[in-house]
């Protein structure tokens, strides 16, 4: 199945090309919402390994679906990597996505009827968009985890998969646990290597 839907996925033709970039071995892939100054965090940060980046619009992650499964059994079985970095973005978005900010709106009306103050509004939209990012994000990585093929390897490794969550606002990353859904603040780069 992977050999024929290869030709098919744009995600696994875009680390093929990446891998052949004269890189002898693929330690890590990592899937990462595409900001530039995050990515170029998570380069400095793991400098002794080398990294297969792939970036995809986390509004659009489907970790459930078959391109994002295929390209990850495919690193597993052609790149042989060590482990799966999902790293999600709190401005990267959500599914479907509700809330829209900043939308010029001259509505000033609040949720109950009241008249309300246009910049909290939007600062309660704002905090409601970040919710659901994080939501999404903590979704994907639940999925990405439970995956039968990759079943065996978190067994015997809980942390060969792992999610960190980039705050843009702080610059900051932050840990997260699969099975919580909890965020730890990582302020110390040493944390995240």
């Amino acid at each position: 199945m992977i050999k024929t839907a290869v030709a098919a996925n744009p995600y696994i033709e875009q680390l093929k090309d990446k891998s052949t970039q004269d890189v002898p071995q693929v330690d890590y892939l990592i899937i990462a919402h595409p900001d530039d100054r995050m990515v170029t965090a998570l380069k400095s940060a793991f400098s002794e390994y080398q990294l297969a980046i792939l970036t995809i619009p986390q509004f659009g992650w489907d970790m459930s679906g078959d391109a994002e499964q295929e390209v990850v059994q495919w690193a597993v079985e052609e790149l042989n990597v060590k482990g799966v970095l999902l790293v999600g973005h709190s401005q990267g978005g959500f599914p479907n996505e509700q809330v829209q900010l900043f939308n010029g709106s001259s509505d000033r009306q609040s949720a109950s009827g009241r008249q309300g103050n246009p910049l909290l509004e939007r600062v309660r939209q704002a905090q409601a968009a970040l919710v659901k990012s994080e939501q999404h994000f903590v979704d994907q990585l639940q999925g990405l985890v439970s995956l039968p093929s990759l079943s065996e390897k978190t067994l015997r490794d809980p942390s060969w998969i792992q999610g960190l969550f980039y705050r843009a606002e702080s610059g900051i990353f932050c840990l997260v646990d699969p099975q919580s859904g909890s965020f730890q603040a990582l302020i110390n780069d040493s944390c995240i290597a």
